[in-house]
Parts: structure tokens; C-alpha cells; sequence
């Protein structure tokens, strides 16, 4: 009743091959939902290895097969936007300066512990050229700790002409400096760049748009190449402004001192430019005699 035995070519009966063997599982405990990968790399085994460290492995070895293949495939993983923090003062009529006096802190000693406490979290504090060469500003953590391990942030200065005064204080106190500048022209390695740069100043040159101003998803960009998450913009007032505009800003500490000045500088800092620039209130307290109002982005506006 079984089947006749087979024949080979010469008429002799032979048996039938035994089946091949099962190869062995390399993954004994294979996920029951796989993550199916929709845009198949030419390379198999990287593909597989991403899809597993997606779909079990650990966050960190995720990224570190991530940039792995990336390089094999001569790639640069693409830097994510730095995260902006603004922080802005103002005096009672919504002035961020008195042009009738010398320049000098006037809010609260409360809110200038806050402010370096901020400072000592972030990676960099960014100011306009017209900051540091009115206030000569360090941008340092100074009134409280840093945390253990944990450098001074990198003073970041907008400055696209380079008009930074050579002796200001931040480019001679051996911490590390950013200056953005426009580039080309003298910004692209001219006398002045050649003249600011050190072993502690990097020049840096940004594109310039259509208008030749450097646009601030321009000055993120670079400062992400720089390995740069998280920014707090400390002024002045028109490069808050442009920050704003641009809809570059995360989160906004507004802070009002109960001081009025004889020669105000406007801030230009209205409801409908927080508005446009989709944030919105969440909360409001104080820093010693300073009312204190915090902004994020609103979500619900931005979609």
C-alpha cells in the first residue's frame, strides 16, 4: 500500500532523501508583534538589528544601533531643534531699559537667584551684541552651585556684523564663547572674526535670509551642530522679539519689577505677540517684590 520506491537514472531503486533539517531560530523568543520596517534598508542585517531595538531592546542601545547605521551608511543623524527657554524683565510700563541712567539690575535679588538657577540647567545663555556691549555681561552661574559635574553654560552672542568690544569681559574669562555671525564678508573669516576667535571664542557663521538678517531657525540649527539642547535667551529686547516672531520659543519667564523708568526702552513684548507667538499663561507667582507669569507653547493653537 505504500508508495513504489523510487529509481535513480541507472533503474536501481533508491530510497527518498529524508527532509531537510529546520534551521536553527536565531531568536528564540521572537517578538509576537514585530515592527515591520517601511522603508527596507539595503543592508539586512542592519535593518533587522533596528527593527529588534525598536521593538525590545533598551532605549539606549535603540540609538546606539541608530547611529551605528548611520555611519555605515554615511549618514549624519540629523540634530533636533535646541529647546528655548525667554526670559525677559520688565519695569511697570513694559520697558526692558533706562536709557537715562547707567546700566544695572533692577529687579529683585530674589529673581536673580532664580535667573542663575535657570542658568546652571541650561547648555547656553544667548544675548544680542547690543547686551554685552551695554552691560558687559558674563552670563555665568554665580549665585548659586552648579551641580556636580556640570560646566558653565556656553555664552552664545548674536552678533552679525561682529561688534563685540574685544575686551569684553565674557571673551577673556577662559570659559567657552559662541559669537553667531552673518555669513560672509568680514564674518566669514575677516579681520575682525580672525581678531575675536581665541582658544575660548569660537566665530560661527549663520546663513542670512532673503533680508540679510540672520533668521533664529537659522542660529538653532548651527547651535544644535554644536551639540546644544537647551537655550535661555536673556535679551535684549529686539532679539527677544525675533525670537518670538519666529515662533522659536518653548517656554517664557516674564518678569515685572515695581520700578519705573525716567527714559524707557519699550520692550515691544505685547499680548499679540504672545499670542501669535502660540503661548499661553500657565502660571503666575513671585520672586520676592517681582510678579512672575509663566508661558508655554500651546499646543491646541500650534495644530
Amino acid at each position: 500500500g505504500g508508495q513504489p520506491p523510487q529509481r535513480d537514472l541507472r533503474g536501481a531503486a533508491s530510497t527518498p532523501p529524508p527532509p531537510p533539517k529546520p534551521k536553527p531560530n536565531p531568536n528564540p523568543n521572537p517578538d509576537p508583534n514585530p515592527i515591520p520596517d517601511p522603508n527596507p534598508h539595503p543592508n539586512p542585517t542592519l535593518t533587522t538589528s533596528l527593527i529588534m531595538a525598536r521593538g525590545r531592546a533598551p532605549l539606549a542601545l535603540g540609538l546606539g544601533l541608530l547611529l551605528l547605521a548611520c555611519g555605515a551608511a554615511g549618514l549624519k543623524p540629523a540634530h533636533t531643534r535646541p529647546r528655548v527657554l525667554l526670559k525677559v524683565a520688565l519695569d511697570l510700563q513694559g520697558a526692558v531699559d533706562d536709557l537715562s541712567a547707567e546700566a544695572k539690575r533692577f529687579t529683585c535679588a530674589a529673581s536673580l537667584d532664580k535667573v542663575h538657577e535657570i542658568r546652571a540647567e541650561v547648555d547656553a545663555v544667548l544675548v544680542g551684541v547690543g547686551t554685552v556691549a551695554r552691560d558687559d555681561c558674563t552670563l555665568t552661574v554665580r549665585r548659586v552651585p552648579l551641580p556636580p559635574g556640570r560646566p558653565q553654560p556656553v555664552r552664545v552672542v548674536v552678533d552679525p556684523g561682529l561688534r563685540t568690544p574685544p575686551d569684553s569681559k565674557l571673551l577673556h574669562d577662559g570659559l567657552k564663547t559662541l559669537l553667531l555671525c552673518r555669513d560672509g564678508g568680514d564674518g566669514g573669516g575677516g579681520e575682525r572674526a580672525a581678531a575675536l576667535a581665541s582658544e575660548q571664542t569660537a566665530v560661527v557663521p549663520v546663513a542670512a535670509g532673503a533680508d540679510g538678517a540672520m533668521a533664529p531657525e537659522a542660529m538653532l540649527a548651527a547651535l544644535a551642530d554644536e551639540g546644544i539642547e537647551r537655550i535661555l535667551v536673556e535679551g535684549g529686547p529686539s532679539t527677544a522679539l525675533r525670537f518670538l516672531r519666529a515662533r522659536c520659543v518653548d517656554e517664557m519667564i516674564l518678569v515685572r519689577a515695581p520700578v519705573t523708568f525716567a527714559d524707557p526702552v519699550p520692550s515691544g513684548i505685547t499680548d499679540d505677540v504672545i499670542r501669535e507667538a502660540r503661548l499661553a499663561a500657565t502660571r503666575s507667582l513671585q520672586w520676592g517684590v517681582d510678579d512672575v507669569t509663566y508661558y508655554h507653547r500651546d499646543d491646541d493653537a500650534a495644530s
